[in-house]
Formats: C-alpha cells, structure tokens, sequence
C-alpha cells in the first residue's frame, strides 16, 4: 500500500506544481520549492527499494526498513553534462549517523559508474555533502543514473530528510591550509637505496644502517570516541621508549575517508583536516627529536582499484585527497618519507591491471608535490605466496615493472611487502631476494609468529601471521637478509610493551640482536677469488658467543671446494661463532669440470640391458665401465658408437658419448623345443674355473653332446658324455682355455637339446 500510495502522489504533484529546469550543465531540485516532475526522471518503487516519502514542505524522506539489500535510484531521460562542474551537492538531516553508498552511472555512455560514500550526521541538523565525482577513475563527464545503497541491517540508520540535491554546479571553494610542516634541526638525513650483507637492496638510514619499528595508530573515529587511545602520540616517554628499545623507525599508519569502520576525514572540512595535521605533528616531531624516521601510510585495505575492481570499493579520489595535503606538508621533513597506500589487493595474483596503473599514478601525483621523498610503493601483501595463491611478490613487480621500470626513480623508491603467510606449507625468502636483486625492498608491516606458544603471549595477535625461512619471527629472517622492517601489532603503551619485548626477547637468545650495552662490534675479513660470500659484511655488532651464517658463492665457471682461515668446512654453507674479536675467513674456489653425458640404450630393447642405463653425466676424464647383457634367447652382437667387441669396456669421458649395445636372437638353438633343464654353477664363471652342469628331464637317456659356442657362432669347447643316467648326474667341465666373454652352454641328447647362457670374466 504504500509504495501504491507514493506513487499516486508523485503524479498528482507532477500534474499540479511547476516542475524544475534542467540544463546541459546543471540541475537543481529544490525540495522545499519546487516539486518532481516524472517525464525528466522516476524513482524506483520496485521491491527491496527503498521506500521515500515526499511529505506537506515538499522534503524528500528515506525511512527505516528491513530488506536486505536496499536503493534508491533517480533515472534521467537524458544524460547531464558535468564535465565543466563535476560535483553533487547533497543537502540532508539525519536522526542517527548513518553511511550510505552514492553510485553515479552514465548508463548511456558505457554502463561506467563511480562510487563514494556519504556519512551523514545524526544530530538533526541540516548539513551540506559533496561529492567530486573526477576523483575516480571513471572519468566521467555525464550523468543519466544516481543510486543511493544501504546494505547493513545492523545499524538503526533513523530517517534521512534530503532538502536540496544539485548536480554540476561549483561548490563553495573551501581553503584548506596546507602549509609545509617547518623542519628542526634533529630530523635526520633522508633514508637512502642500498645493500647491506651482499643479497640485495633495502631502504636504509643515511648511515647505511637497517630501519628497525613499529607502528603508530592514527584513527580519527576512534579516537574522537575514546581520545585516552591516543594519549602516547603526545609523551616524551613513550619515543624514549621506543628509542632504549631499539626502534629508528615508525610508520604512522593514517586511517580515513574510505575504511569500513566509518568515522572518515572530510578533506574540505578545515577541522577534520586540522585534527589530522596536529596528531600528525606530534609524530614526526617527537621522532625528530628521538632521531626516528616516519613513514607515513594511507591506511586503507583492498580499497584502492576505483571502478575497475569491486564494485563496492571506494575510488582513487580518497587517496589524492590525502596526499593533497600530506605530501607538500612534510616534503622538506627529511626523516619522513611516504607509503602511498596500504595493502591494495589480497594476494599477489590480484597485482595487475587497473589497480597498477592506478599505482603509478598515485606515485607520479606524489612526486609532483614531494620531488626529493622516497616512496616505497605497491606494498604486497602475501608477498612470499600463500597456501592459496601461488604467485609470489615476484610476479606482482615483474607486472608493474614491465610498463613502469623507466618511469620510477628506483634510486629514490623501493618496494613495500608484507611477508603474511599461512601455515599449511614453509615459506622460503627467494622472492625476497630474487627481487631485492634488482630493486629496493622495505617490509613495512608484519606481525607474530603462529607458533602457539607465542601466540598465546601476543596481545591482540592478528589472524595473519608470519614463518618464513623456518625462523619463528620474521626479524630473525629481515635481519638476516639486510632488509629494513616494522611491526604492526605494536602500538601504544600495552601492545608496545608486552609484544615487543618478545621480539627482543627472541632477538636475544638468539644473537641478532641490534643494540644493547652487552654487544661486541666483530670485524671480519673476508676473501673470495672466483667467488664471493654471503653476507658480504665487514664489521656486525652481536652479543659473543652467538652464531653468524655465510655462505660461498661460485663464480660462473667455477665451483666451491672449501673454507680455510679461522674456520674449515667443506660445506658451502658455514656458521661461525663470535668469540675472537676479530675473523679471517676464506672461500676457496676451482674450476669447474667440464661435464659430458654418457646415453646408453639396447637395441633391441627387450634384446638385452646396459649398464649404466639411460643418460648420466660424468666430469671431464671419469673410467666409465659399460656392460651389456642378454636376455634369454639373445646374444650380445657389439656396440655402436664404441670400437669394441667385448660385452663389458671401459670409456674414458672426454666428450658426449651416445652407446647402443646390439642383440640379435640366437636363432641355430632358439628353434629347439626345450623339455628339459640345465643348471650351471658357478654362473658367471671365472676365467680358469671348471663347471659343473646338472640336467633334468633326460632320464633314460645316457649319451649327450655338451658344446660351449660363443656369441659369433664358434665353439670354443665340444665333449661327449656317457653315464648310465644322465639325469641324476652332474658333470665337471675344465674351461681353462675359455677366455672372459659371454657363451651360450647347449647339451644336445638322441631326443631333446636345452641352452642356457654363461658368462666368464
């Protein structure tokens, strides 16, 4: 009833009252003075739509209701051109707060859409909302659609009153200040691209030291609600803290406009805008003083692929109101450098397309406002694979680096990752490595092992965890490989204090420990002719008596034959014990042989066997010993690819060598039907042995010929026997004039012949 009833109303007001204008550069409904008129556009009164109501003062309501996926949509006849004047202006009261979704679509143009939120304010007060719709990827310059969507049932969203809606008109210019943060003279020098134990590139300090840290929380919603959370962004203590416990190093991770949890930054509101900048102050500020770095984060998950990946994901715009304001504020704060955004996709696989350009851009865009500013881009999650993603950080930034390898200053930008994995399988660091070969690498987030025994101590521990390279925490991995890194799960007083201490903790006991009043400097002196080691490192700080791994490298033509000089190992891999202050250790290093393949095959196949069979490769000068054997009913004919007759040689490998050993049927005993049994023994014989044979399946018979032929054809022996049985008997045959080689043994009687094959080496 009373969708029927919404209905008849809308057209008795179009039928009655003046209806509004619409041109190709603006429209302006005016609730409160002008009215709906239905042959310009409708509103939706299908089911699951929201219900509206349009009450005596001629305001639009949109009122509570149940189902479960619910809209409104405002359909125009023709298409609005908003490409002079891209903006919605929303002009709305509201019982509660309570966020919408507002879709712009140009169905006609190409079914392209943009999406933004709109959080409206529950205090019963007129406010003004808007919306830029350029700040998407979209690029929309008409309007033929607006939807409005609520999805969530949970929420009491009360009543909205819309007075006033305008689309393609100028807004209200609003001055933002967006001064540069003045520098002090404790801001350290800016991070610089470089390799600290030989495996590859990592963003380190302006002394060429690894970025060690944790995070800071800036959670604008939260904190209006509970301001106490935030109490330690403002304490000399807590950066004092921070600085005993070893941290350089805070990325402050800025939640806004778009995160799920509501609460967002209105970027053309001065105050929303001015509570960001002074928190932010404070932390890079404080950091200075305590000679930190800051890496400053849009904090946002998944959200960033615009209108090319989920529907629902809010549009580039957010982020470029950010860096609006951010990047040229801190620009000249030499111990802050940017991370664009924070985790973009799930899983490496998701790295492609739309959502990589759009990382360019957004890196392009900053650079444009903060030239001289590293940036660690991409930030890639799942970034050595997980269980359900194949893909690694390898294939992500061999995507982006195919179109953008010349376009990024890799001198002044590097790669963010976080190393999260699952626990079904182990996870190596080659991915690491394989791309902090060529490029930067930063790991800008990570958190606990999922080792129970740990995660029962971690407060609030995450659902993503991290074991990669069979270390229980991913510092012991980091430090390691030289690459600089933070912890997420480790902000505020609490989490600070009960979390990392069990980095330390472990950092402790196991000896890469950075810093502390026990420590000891060791200098090492390395030597690697036709070869290098890994970590390529001249001096480590440790406590003594922990363990040092290395590893030697052979040049290509080479190979590793052993360590000498305070330590001996011929293992490639070796782990030194830092008890002398001071370590000489060579890497030794010979040519490496040059290799050649042996193939061996039977013709026939079923003819008989090789051995070695099949393709075997062997140093340049290895004996190879190559024996042929027939089968049953075969005889071994010679050899292709080799001079010999014998059915056993010896080859030395000086090149390739392809052996065919060649059988042929014995046809002059074959054709014979054997009744019969004969055993020899010993069988093979040894040359100048005798032989004994026993026969079965020759009673009542009592004379035989034994002949011994070799593989030509030629008997080598021939004798007659007589016995009164030849069945129950066993004959002794001296062979001392049989060479080594293969025979075949035939006992041919009045009745029956049998053979059967002897060899004597």
């Amino acid at each position: 009833m009373r969708k029927n009833y919404m209905i008849i109303l809308l057209l008795i007001q179009a039928m009655v009252l003046q209806a509004y204008d619409i041109t190709s550069t603006s429209f302006v409904h005016d609730f409160a003075g002008q009215t709906l008129n239905t042959s310009d556009f409708t509103w939706s009164t299908e089911p699951d739509y929201l219900p509206i109501t349009l009450v005596q003062d001629d305001s639009l309501i949109i009122s509570e209701t149940g189902t479960s996926w619910e809209k409104i949509n405002l359909n125009f006849t023709d298409s609005l051109d908003i490409s002079e004047n891209p903006y919605i202006e929303i002009i709305a009261k509201s019982t509660v707060d309570s966020t919408y979704k507002l879709q712009i679509l140009d169905t006609q143009g190409g079914s392209s859409y943009s999406q933004f939120s709109i959080d409206f304010i529950g205090d019963g007060e007129l406010h003004t909302y808007l919306v830029d719709v350029s700040k998407s990827w979209a690029d929309l310059t008409r309007i033929n659609q607006i939807r409005f969507l609520y999805d969530d049932q949970e929420t009491n969203r009360g009543e909205i009153v819309i007075k006033k809606l305008s689309m393609g008109v100028e807004p209200t210019s609003i001055e933002i200040d967006s001064e540069e943060s003045p520098s002090l003279p404790t801001d350290r020098p800016r991070v610089i691209v470089g390799d600290k134990y030989g495996y590859g590139y990592s963003v380190l300090t302006s002394d060429r030291n690894l970025l060690r840290g944790g995070a800071i929380w800036l959670w604008r919603a939260k904190f209006l609600n509970d301001p106490s959370q935030f109490e330690y962004a403002f304490q000399d203590d807590y950066y004092q803290t921070l600085s005993d416990s070893g941290v350089n190093f805070i990325r402050l991770c800025v939640y806004t406009q778009s995160n799920d949890w509501g609460g967002g930054t209105n970027y053309n509101d001065q105050e929303e805008v001015d509570f960001l900048l002074k928190h932010t102050d404070s932390v890079v500020n404080f950091a200075s003083k305590y000679g930190m770095y800051v890496l400053l984060n849009y904090h946002d998950v998944g959200k960033y692929t615009g209108e090319y990946g989920d529907k629902d994901a809010p549009t580039m715009g957010y982020l470029k109101d950010f860096w609006d304001i951010f990047a040229p504020r801190y620009k000249n704060r030499t111990h802050v450098f940017y991370e664009p955004v924070n985790e973009p996709a799930f899983g490496s696989s998701n790295f492609k397309g739309a959502m990589l350009d759009s990382m360019y851009y957004m890196y392009d865009y900053i650079k444009e406002m903060a030239p001289e500013t590293h940036q660690s881009l991409l930030c890639i999650t799942g970034a050595v694979s997980k269980s359900w993603d194949s893909e690694s950080m390898v294939d992500a930034v061999g995507r982006f680096t195919a179109t953008y390898q010349d376009s990024v200053d890799w001198t002044n930008a590097s790669i963010a990752f976080h190393p999260y994995v699952t626990t079904e399988k182990d996870y190596p660091s080659d991915p690491i490595k394989d791309v902090m070969k060529d490029y930067a690498v930063l790991n800008t987030e990570a958190n606990f092992p999922c080792d129970e025994t740990i995660k029962s101590q971690v407060l609030d521990p995450d659902k993503q965890c991290q074991t990669v390279d069979g270390e229980l925490f991913i510092t012991e991995t980091m430090e390691k490989l030289g690459v600089s890194w933070n912890f997420h799960k480790v902000n505020g007083w609490d989490r600070f204090n009960q979390n990392f201490s069990l980095v330390l903790k472990d950092a402790r006991e196991k000896g890469y420990i950075w810093f502390g009043e026990e420590m000891q400097t060791f200098y090492f002196s390395l030597h690697a002719e036709n070869g290098s080691i890994i970590p390529d490192v001249d001096s480590i700080t440790k406590i003594p008596g922990s363990t040092m791994n290395f590893e030697a490298i052979a040049a290509e033509g080479y190979e590793f034959l052993n360590w000498s000089g305070d330590a001996t190992s011929s293992s490639q891999q070796i782990v030194i014990t830092l008890n002398e202050q001071n370590i000489d250790l060579t890497a030794n290093f010979g040519i490496e042989p040059t290799e050649y393949n042996l193939t061996t095959t039977a013709v026939p196949t079923d003819g008989g066997s090789v051995s070695p069979s099949g393709s075997t490769v062997y140093d340049e000068g290895t004996e190879v010993t190559i024996i042929a054997l027939s089968a049953d009913g075969y005889q071994f004919d010679g050899w292709t690819g080799i001079d010999e007759t014998k059915d056993t040689v010896t080859v030395i490998m000086e090149a390739d060598l392809n052996v065919s050993a060649n059988f042929s049927i014995v046809n002059s005993i074959h054709h014979y039907s054997s009744q019969g049994k004969i055993e020899l023994f010993p069988n093979p014989l040894d040359v100048g042995k005798s032989l004994k044979i026993g026969l079965e399946g020759f009673e009542n018979e009592t004379n035989a010929t034994i002949s011994i032929m070799d593989i030509s054809g030629r008997v080598a022996y021939s004798t007659n026997i007589q016995m009164q049985d030849l069945a129950s008997q066993r004959v002794s045959i001296p062979l001392g004039g049989i060479s080594a080689g293969m025979y075949m043994v035939i006992v041919r009687s009045n009745k029956k012949m049998i053979n059967q094959r002897l060899i004597v080496r």
